[in-house]
């Protein structure tokens, strides 16, 4: 029971010590402080000061400390009389757990001897089960064994006459296959005979070929020959005609050049007769004329007679190339009658040429075909022979299947045959065990009776001390409810008073900026606080574009306060979005729109938003913003970065930086910056609001001691000290 106090000391002071700050918390507002004015600091249950200020509020403050002593008494002595109740029941439980511990002992006892006795019976019992299940378990292989021994032995003879079908099968089909091989060899015989033929044929058929193409060679020669000739009479011919040309032509020079020579000569002729008359000088003149024509007339008669000579002997070789060509234009006509009979000979030949190959062709048409027989009758017959060597290597493997499957069978029938003595032999020690067993077993079932006789008077006993312990039980839950009643009216008159206090700020206040909606100081540091954003695109709301937010306060130094983040886009209803950047409005306490300035370059951002923007605005008519957490340069974008909705849960972390040390800060008009928004004809970009999630209150505290309660009085007893020594002007 001491134990179960001291684990109660720590709730009780906790109840006593939130009830009075509650009360006095409730009672004293808070307020700026003034140069005109006192100021008393407090803390409540946050750990925020709290003021009293203003000269007019001093009496009501007194009247306060009044109605929070009466109040603490009545406390008191509620708590009192519940203790009693409370103590009233611990007594009672006492006394029922003194007679459990007796009965328990005497049953302890009585259970430890049983125990014994049973372990023995039990030991017993485990080794006769042990020994008749091995028995059994060796029955049942014995039974197994010879069941797979029968098995064996039928699936032996299966496969034996298998063996024997595949043998048969076996045979029949070499049968075939020999039957095939002599078909396809005697195809082939005739395939090669008729080889032979076409190859006979067709070398005769070549011979005359080549007699065919040696007396075309021969035609061709001799008609060669007859051209050639022909073509030799022809030029000798033109040589002749051109001869005789010649000697037509110089006959005409010579007849020509005498004429000339006549014409001199009488020229002459005629000179000398005027020389023979003349006389003197003149006859010498005329004599000299004379002597020169004579001259002239014997050159030129000299030169018509060469020609003469000339053209006679010109008339001699153009003669003589007559005759040559005559010759060999005789020659000529009886070369091109042979080529002529040469060409008939070999046109004969090329006839029966032709004849033998037509021939050839036919016997080789005929011998492929008989191939062509004989390989496909040699392809069925290697497919009958593959055949007939598989169904053998079939039939040998059936027959090893076979002699192995009986080997195995015959192994199976003597395993079988051991396990059925061993099964004879487990089942003699197994009956023995048995009777063991049912001895050890009497043994244990008179001690049982015994000890169930303990147990009936310890259960009774026990039975008492769980009765006592729930009417205890029912006390404390009872002062517990009490005080968890009290403490939560005391709360909602807080919450009253602070939501009165927040409309007074706001009626008071000329400023735009809207009311913070959380407060953090040290008590703070590691608490989780959740904000659930909605969403509007072209400032109508969507419904589906939704975003959540975990902070979770790491360190607060007074100058800086680190969060770390976790960000998820929750849109839904269709709505697919990006939620790139989140910011918020930095207040100095929760009841006031004053601004709580930041430390620019100090206030920072790491994580999925790497950069941290003081004093920018969120666009869809959402307005300005302290401060926001993004990856762009402002809030207005975010450039890729962010949570998309089928990221799931994203992280970053951001550090606020003060300009001055404070001792706690506000934050409110909370919002998120949404781009890539899908699912709406509205747009693409939007923004949301943020709400403050509250999660469910702690359960009920218990009532205090009245030792605690004492201690709670005399703290309030100080604090009306403290607020009487302390003029209030």
């Amino acid at each position: 029971m001491s134990q179960i106090n001291s684990q109660k000391i720590v709730g009780y002071i906790t109840c006593g010590l939130s009830s009075l700050a509650l009360v006095i918390g409730s009672q004293v507002p808070r307020a700026e402080a003034s140069n005109d004015s006192n100021v008393i600091y407090g803390t409540n249950p946050s750990g925020s000061l709290f003021t009293v200020t203003t000269p007019a509020g001093a009496k009501a403050t007194i009247n306060t400390v009044d109605t929070t002593l009466k109040q603490l008494a009545d406390k008191l002595a509620a708590d009192k009389l519940a203790q009693n109740v409370v103590n009233s029941a611990t007594a009672e439980t006492a006394t029922a757990d003194k007679l459990a511990k007796a009965a328990k002992e005497a049953s302890d006892k009585a259970a430890i001897e049983l125990s014994k006795i049973e372990e023995v019976a039990k030991a017993a019992k485990a080794d006769a089960d042990k020994a008749l299940t091995d028995a059994s378990n060796k029955k049942a292989d014995a039974d197994k064994a010879q069941t797979d021994a029968n098995n064996k032995k039928v699936d032996a003879d299966n496969a034996q006459k298998i063996a024997d079908s595949k043998k048969a099968d076996t045979g029949k089909a070499q049968t075939d296959a020999s039957n095939k091989k002599a078909d396809a060899d005697k195809a082939q015989t005739d395939a090669n005979n008729k080889k032979a033929d076409a190859d006979k044929a067709q070398t005769d058929a070549n011979n005359k070929k080549a007699d065919a193409d040696k007396a075309q060679t021969d035609a061709n020669n001799k008609k060669t020959d007859a051209d050639k000739a022909q073509t030799d009479a022809n030029n000798k011919k033109a040589d002749c005609d051109k001869a005789q040309k010649i000697v037509d032509s110089k006959k005409s020079d010579a007849d020509n050049a005498q004429k000339i020579a006549d014409s001199k000569k009488s020229d002459f002729e005629k000179a000398q007769k005027d020389a023979d008359k003349a006389y003197g000088l003149d006859k010498i003149v005329k004599q000299q004329i004379a002597n020169i024509k004579k001259a002239d007339a014997d050159s030129a008669q000299t030169d018509a007679n060469n020609k003469k000579a000339d053209c006679d002997k010109a008339q001699v070789d153009a003669n003589n190339k007559k005759a040559d060509a005559d010759n060999a234009q005789t020659d000529a006509n009886n070369k091109k009658s042979y080529a002529d009979k040469a060409q008939i000979d070999a046109n004969s030949k090329k006839a029966d040429c032709d004849k033998v190959q037509i021939d050839a062709n036919n016997k080789k048409a005929d011998a492929d075909k008989a191939q062509t027989d004989a390989n496909n009758k040699k392809a069925d017959c290697d497919k009958a022979q593959t055949d007939a060597n598989n169904k053998k290597a079939d039939a040998d493997k059936a027959q090893t299947d076979a002699n192995n499957k009986k080997a195995d069978c015959d192994k199976t029938q003597i395993d079988a045959n051991n396990k059925k003595a061993d099964a004879d032999k487990a089942q003699i020690e197994a009956n023995n065990k048995k009777a063991d067993c049912d001895k050890a077993q009497v043994d244990a079932n008179n001690k049982k009776a015994e000890a169930d006789n303990k147990k009936i008077e310890c259960d009774k006993a026990t039975k008492d001390l769980a009765e006592k312990q729930t009417n205890q039980k029912a006390a404390e839950d009872k002062a517990a409810q009490t005080c968890a009643e009290k403490d939560k009216a005391e709360a909602a008159a807080k919450d009253a008073k602070e939501a009165a206090d927040k409309e007074t700020a706001t009626k008071g206040s000329t400023s735009t900026r809207p009311l913070p909606i959380i407060n953090f100081n040290l008590s703070d540091i590691g608490k989780k606080f959740q904000f659930n954003f909605d969403g509007s695109v072209a400032t109508q709301n969507v419904s589906g574009l939704t975003s959540t937010a975990w902070l979770t306060l790491k360190s607060f130094t007074g100058v800086a306060a680190n969060f770390d983040v976790a960000l998820d886009n929750t849109s839904s209803n269709g709505i697919n979005s990006r939620t790139s950047g989140l910011g918020f409005n930095v207040y100095s306490d929760l009841l006031s729109t004053n601004k709580l300035d930041l430390a620019s370059g100090k206030t920072s951002s790491s994580g999925l938003f790497s950069n941290a923007v003081l004093n920018g605005n969120f666009p869809n008519q959402f307005g300005d913003i302290d401060v926001c957490f993004t990856d762009g340069n402002t809030c207005q974008g975010g450039q890729n970065g962010g949570v998309r909705t089928e990221d799931g849960l994203q992280k970053f972390s951001f550090s606020l930086a003060f300009n001055k040390p404070v001792d706690s800060f506000a934050l409110g008009n909370f919002g998120v910056r949404y781009q890539s928004i899908e699912g709406t004809n509205l747009g693409t970009s939007g923004t949301g609001q943020g709400k403050y999630y509250k999660s469910k209150e702690p359960s009920p505290r218990r009532v205090p001691e009245p030792g605690t309660s004492g201690a709670l009085g005399l703290f309030a007893v100080g604090a009306l000290r403290l607020l009487k020594k302390k003029p209030l002007v």
